[in-house]
């Protein structure tokens, strides 16, 4: 119920009916045990709000290593949504040296159940916390889009190793902002990686590798039905999601860039379709 109460899926106010302060708890019991004609369904007993919340909850004690030893990867998370926690965290756990130190969402519920689920040190609603952690020398990413740049480029201020779910950046000015960033600091800059995983994928790996010896250009041809998504949906929303081709589409471009190892000289885009959506697209590349 708690849960329910947590993400608003259960209104309990419709039935409350009387509201008493704890030093008022004698009076409420009264009301309780003795009959009346007052409409009594619901009685609430208040506490008193403390004057500071905690946003950090820690669960277990600091088990983490020294996070400069060079065989150990000590990982904070920001965002725990689906795919971290269905695809990232669980893969995660089966490495070693690996060790899941903080893990930070806005939501508090989810946050700790997180922690609690997969054994991380501690939880929190501050990426702060996160960010100023000594211990946490890799960085996961995995906010809705909207976040990623600007979650990278303050990572990249505490020199972590960074690791953040596509797209890197919704606007060019962002992508501006982390390459500018990143090439300034030069040897000391960290890791950083996009989470583009399909050029990982067993297949893609014979295929390059069969590739190599070719002779002749290459032409590659690859059509994408991801299935649909709701209009209002909020990685359609195109100040929050950036929308299906900047989300999805990204994966395809980087697995062509990755095939042919060569830059993008040119390229052309044809909307298809009436849809308002605009998640219908003829993409060509020439490299």
């Amino acid at each position: 119920v708690l849960s329910l109460l947590d993400v608003k899926a259960v209104d309990l106010d419709p039935i409350i009916t009387h509201r008493f302060d704890i030093d008022e708890a004698d009076k409420a019991y009264e009301l309780i045990k003795s009959p009346s004609d007052e409409n009594l369904i619901g009685v609430i007993i208040q506490y008193p709000q403390k004057t500071k919340i905690d946003k950090k909850i820690i669960l277990q004690p600091q088990k983490t290593k020294n996070f400069k030893s060079e065989n150990n990867i000590n990982i904070g998370f920001i965002g725990v949504g689906g795919f971290a926690s269905n695809v990232i965290i669980p893969n995660l756990k089966k490495l070693t040296p690996v060790h899941l130190t903080g893990v930070c969402n806005t939501n508090p519920h989810t946050a700790h159940n997180k922690a609690q689920k997969f054994g991380f040190d501690y939880c929190t609603t501050d990426i702060n916390e996160i960010l100023k952690d000594d211990t946490i020398n890799t960085l996961f990413i995995t906010t809705r889009h909207n976040n990623h740049a600007e979650l990278v480029l303050k990572a990249l201020d505490f020199s972590k190793n960074i690791f953040v779910e596509k797209p890197l950046a919704l606007k060019q000015e962002e992508l501006k902002q982390i390459s500018e960033k990143y090439i300034a600091m030069g040897d000391n800059r960290p890791l950083v990686m996009v989470g583009f995983n399909r050029r990982f994928s067993p297949l893609i790996e014979k295929m390059k590798a069969l590739l190599e010896e070719r002779v002749n250009p290459m032409s590659i041809i690859i059509t994408v039905n991801v299935g649909q998504i709701e209009k209002d949906h909020w990685t359609q929303n195109l100040e929050e999601g950036g929308g299906r081709i900047k989300g999805e589409a990204c994966h395809f471009i980087d697995l062509m860039r990755y095939i042919v190892d060569k830059p993008i000289n040119t390229w052309s885009a044809i909307k298809m379709g009436d849809d308002s959506l605009n998640d219908k697209v003829t993409i060509s590349l020439a490299f």
